[in-house]
C-alpha cells in the first residue's frame, strides 16, 4: 500500500475510561511508530500536566484531532463524562466531515444497544472483542488500527486540515458566552473528585543542588525563564 505523505502532523485523540488504561498503554507503541515519522501527534489525558487545565485541554485536542480512537467497554459506555461530554463533540465532528472516529471494541459489552456504536464499524468485525476474543494476538489487532489511522492521513483532503483560528472560535463559544459564562451545551462537571489525588510529604528532600538553583532563579528579578531539560 502506497500513501502519500501528509503535509500537516495529524492529531490522534485517545478517549477511554482509565480502568482501561493498561489497554490504552498497549496500542500507544504501535502509534508510536507513525509519531516517530512525524505523521501524527497522539494525545490523551495523561499528558496533561499537573495543575493544567483538563476540562479545556481535552476539548481543545478533540477540536483538532483528525481520528479518534475509543476503546470501548462496559467501563467507558458507563462513564458520564465519556458518553455525556467527549462522544457527542467527537459524533459532532465526524458528521461535519473533519475528523474519522475508529472504535476499538477492547472488552466484552452490550455495544450493540448503544446507536451510534451499531451504526459504526468497530474494530474486531463482528462484535469481537480483543480481551475475549484475540487473547494471545492483541497486538494483530492494535496494528490494525495503526494501519487504519495510517490509511486516514495518508491521503489528506481539505477537510483533514484543521484551521487552528477556526477550531479556537469554536472552542470559545464551547466554554464561554459573550458575558463569559460557561454555555449549557458543554457545561462543566458538577462534582470534582480530589479524594484520590496522592498525598505527599509537607517537606521536599534530594535534588539539593536543583533546589538551590530553583531559588537562585526565583530571588533573581533579571532571570523570567529557567529551562529544565530531562
Amino acid at each position: 500500500m502506497t500513501s502519500a505523505v501528509p503535509t500537516t502532523i495529524s492529531t490522534v485523540f485517545i478517549s477511554y475510561s482509565h480502568k482501561d488504561g493498561a489497554w490504552k498503554d498497549w496500542l500507544l507503541p504501535h502509534l508510536g511508530m507513525l509519531e516517530r515519522q512525524g505523521r501524527i501527534t497522539v494525545w490523551h489525558d495523561r499528558q496533561i500536566d499537573t495543575g493544567g487545565k483538563w476540562y479545556p485541554e481535552i476539548f481543545q485536542a478533540m477540536a483538532r484531532a483528525r481520528v479518534a480512537i475509543c476503546l470501548i467497554s462496559a467501563d467507558y459506555l458507563a462513564s458520564e463524562f465519556c458518553t455525556r461530554e467527549e462522544i457527542p463533540y467527537l459524533l459532532d465532528r465526524c458528521e461535519k466531515g473533519g475528523m474519522v472516529l475508529i472504535p476499538l471494541l477492547v472488552r466484552p459489552c452490550l455495544w450493540d444497544t448503544v446507536p451510534w456504536l451499531s451504526e459504526t464499524q468497530m474494530i474486531p468485525r463482528d462484535g469481537k472483542s480483543v480481551a475475549e476474543d484475540f487473547k494471545g494476538y492483541e497486538d494483530g489487532v492494535f496494528a490494525q488500527v495503526a494501519r487504519k489511522v495510517y490509511q486516514v492521513i495518508g491521503e489528506p483532503t481539505p477537510q483533514d486540515v484543521v484551521d487552528e483560528s477556526a477550531a479556537s472560535a469554536a472552542l470559545s463559544d464551547v466554554f464561554e458566552s459573550p458575558a463569559g459564562a460557561v454555555t449549557e451545551e458543554f457545561p462543566p462537571p458538577e462534582k470534582v473528585d480530589i479524594t484520590r489525588l496522592p498525598q505527599t510529604g509537607a517537606e521536599l528532600f534530594g535534588r539539593r543542588k536543583g533546589m538551590a538553583l530553583l531559588e537562585e532563579v526565583w530571588d533573581d528579578p533579571g532571570t523570567n525563564v529557567l529551562s529544565l531539560v530531562a
